[in-house]
Order: structure tokens, then C-alpha cells, then sequence
């Protein structure tokens, strides 16, 4: 008998939000924060961030599919807000390669996605992987890819661990993205 097992993987959680109230409050609130206070500088390059405090309402859009998600993962803990923050990345604006240190998930919710506003980029954490690209070519096997890329949606809901290498590839639409990150902890 011959079988592929897979060992070790990691996995990224994909929901559709569809509560169009509590979007557009999330969109308000980002547009006057953009408009009266000055970004952070942390992972966005020509962009803007700021941490928001609006921990209740983005937790009543996002309950359900936490719980469905540690249903998925069988945690038998909950998963916490930690924190989150917006992000506008306008044209010609990304966000540099990086994780989320100190906490077990991140997650990003996609509220404005104008074409070609830059794709979320996954590197793959097997060094093995991006130090023989002809393993890349080789196969079409998604275990021996380098990156793995998601296409922005509006409504779109990913959670991922907080350890995976992760970037925003540059924005060549003239209008701006538009989302919300933020970080989740087992409590």
C-alpha cells in the first residue's frame, strides 16, 4: 500500500462577512481616524495605520467565525482579541514582510478592494522549499511552492497563525484599500 501523509501544515481560514451595517460603521470610523490623526509607522510603506479602539463592534462582526474556527482547529480554549488597526495602502503603498510576534493568530478583514490593489503574499516557512526553487518547478504540489498569494475581496474574512511571513504587494489601483487587521489569542 502506498499513501501521501501529511505532518505539518498550516492552514488559513476564509469567511465572507456579509453585515453591511456594521462595515460601513468600521468604514467610518477608519475615514475619520485617516482624516484627523496621524498613521503609525510600523509595517506600511507609503500607507496608513492606526490601532483602533473599536474592540465590541468588530468583535460582534467577526464572533461567529471564531467560534467556527476553533471548532475547526478542536481548540478547546477560546480565541481573544488581542488588538487591531487599520490599514489604507493607496497607490503605490504596501506593507513590508513580517509576523505578528506574541500572539497565536492574526487575521485581516478586507473592507475597500479596488483591481490591482496588492495581493496578500504567504512565504512558505519551510527554509528546505525557498533554498532549492528547483523543487518549485519541479512540482505542482502546493507544499513545494515559495508563496502563496490571496487576491484581496471586499467582505473577505482570513485568519492565519501569527508565525507565518506575510506581505502586501504594492497597490496599482489609483483608489484605496481598505482593512482591518488584527491579532487573536487562546485564552
Amino acid at each position: 500500500m502506498s499513501f501521501l501523509e501529511t505532518m505539518f501544515c498550516d492552514s488559513i481560514y476564509h469567511s465572507t462577512l456579509s453585515n453591511e451595517k456594521i462595515k460601513k460603521q468600521l468604514l467610518k470610523i477608519v475615514y475619520d481616524l485617516e482624516e484627523n490623526v496621524e498613521s503609525n509607522k510600523k509595517t506600511n510603506e507609503g500607507g496608513y495605520q492606526k490601532d483602533l479602539n473599536c474592540r465590541d463592534l468588530f468583535s460582534d462582526l467577526i464572533s461567529e467565525d471564531l467560534h467556527k474556527y476553533e471548532r475547526l482547529l478542536n481548540l478547546n480554549k477560546k480565541l481573544k482579541l488581542d488588538n487591531l488597526w487599520c490599514n489604507i495602502n493607496y497607490k503605490n503603498s504596501y506593507n513590508v514582510s513580517h509576523v505578528h510576534p506574541e500572539v497565536h493568530f492574526s487575521g485581516v478583514y478586507y473592507l475597500k478592494t479596488p483591481k490591482n490593489c496588492g495581493k496578500l503574499i504567504f512565504t512558505n516557512p519551510n527554509t528546505f522549499v525557498r533554498m532549492h526553487s528547483e523543487m518549485e518547478q519541479a512540482s505542482e504540489h502546493p507544499d513545494f511552492k515559495s508563496h502563496f498569494y490571496i487576491e484581496p475581496v471586499q467582505n473577505l474574512l482570513l485568519i492565519f497563525p501569527s508565525y507565518l511571513l506575510h506581505e502586501v504587494a504594492i497597490n496599482n489601483s489609483n483608489e484605496k484599500r481598505i482593512s482591518i487587521s488584527f491579532n487573536l489569542c487562546i485564552k
